[in-house]
């Protein structure tokens, strides 16, 4: 049964943020070339995000992140990123292709920087919208930078400095997710993954929900992977035989939720491709009848070969919630 033909609907806050911490949905290009080229210039990118914020009609907003290897520090900033960029501007870059995750040492300085065009904000089209939106995504560690284009360049630059400049800083748990870039290089690059960057299923699920709520396999429904295409994945969500009782009603959201990689016979979280910038989804539950299903297609970008499974959860109204794994391969 299509979504549009559902008899009801209700709002339901773990679209999003239950999966992923925020309503945006972080996450790289396939690779690094290894053709001695940068798949983007990151002094061009620098150059156009300076003469952004030297121009009024835009609104500029970012965040910084500050990982030390066992707690994270964050912040987030407005009109300070016209200072950051400035720095940026004035450093030197060295694109290198012998660059890998065994290279990171801590601290690591994870940024993302958003810049909208307001004069596009009422009455543009989707086209419209989408070029009057920038984002830029990047980390540094141990005298490099990696970008979201999938890039690795020798970068001398005094982060440490920088980021005082950006305003006060909170203590987060590392398991929301904010390091984007981060998290992605670090488990992916060059088609190798690295499990010692990336979270199991099992750690995952202790992280998943807050104290108050459990979280188990799925009974009486079942997630099954229907196709997968440049628009991203699409899974098939069917209520086999669960009856509504009193309160309770199968309950899910336009967001299915990430996805897990099989690496050695463990399945392991895979962070969200962040060179597809923020992607946010409705936070608006649906009701899933007896005998009905429904199909979820959610963006994600790339992949190299491999089996994977699309994460989905539904909640019954019962304080507990429920799992499957949509299993795929690519």
């Amino acid at each position: 049964m299509m979504r549009k033909n559902l008899k009801k609907y209700i709002a339901f806050g773990m679209t999003a943020c239950l999966m992923t911490g925020s309503m945006a949905v972080s996450g790289c290009a396939k690779k690094a070339k290894a053709t001695g080229s940068p798949n983007k210039d990151v002094t061009a990118v620098i150059a156009d995000l300076k003469a952004k914020t030297e121009d009024s009609k835009y609104h500029l907003q970012g965040d910084m992140q500050i990982y030390d290897g066992k707690t994270l520090k964050y912040t987030s900033f407005h009109e300070e990123a016209k200072s950051l960029v400035s720095d940026l501007s004035k450093a030197k870059f060295e694109f290198v292709d012998d660059w890998d995750p065994t290279k990171v040492t801590f601290p690591v300085y994870n940024f993302q920087l958003e810049f909208f065009d307001t004069s596009k904000a009422e009455a543009a089209t989707e086209e419209e919208r989408k070029a009057a939106y920038t984002h830029w995504d990047a980390f540094w560690s141990n005298g490099y930078l990696i970008t979201d284009s999938g890039d690795a360049f020798k970068c001398k630059f005094d982060f440490d400095k920088a980021s005082k400049e950006l305003g006060e800083y909170f203590d987060l748990d590392y398991a929301t997710n904010r390091m984007g870039a981060y998290n992605r290089m670090t488990a992916l690059w060059n088609d190798k993954w690295y499990k010692e960057n990336m979270m199991t299923l099992d750690e995952y699920l202790a992280t998943t929900v807050q104290d108050t709520q459990k979280i188990s396999k799925a009974e009486g429904w079942n997630a099954k992977f229907k196709s997968r295409d440049n628009n991203g994945i699409t899974i098939t969500i069917t209520n086999v035989d669960y009856k509504a009782e009193g309160e309770t009603e199968l309950c899910y959201g336009e967001y299915f939720g990430p996805v897990f990689v099989k690496i050695d016979g463990t399945w392991y979280r895979v962070p969200a491709d962040v060179s597809m910038g923020n992607l946010v989804y409705h936070d608006i539950g649906y009701l899933l009848l007896e005998g009905e299903s429904d199909d979820i297609t959610n963006p994600f970008g790339y992949l190299p070969k491999g089996e994977y499974a699309a994460f989905v959860i539904v909640s019954k109204g019962t304080g507990v919630f429920e799992y499957d794994l949509a299993e795929f391969t690519v």
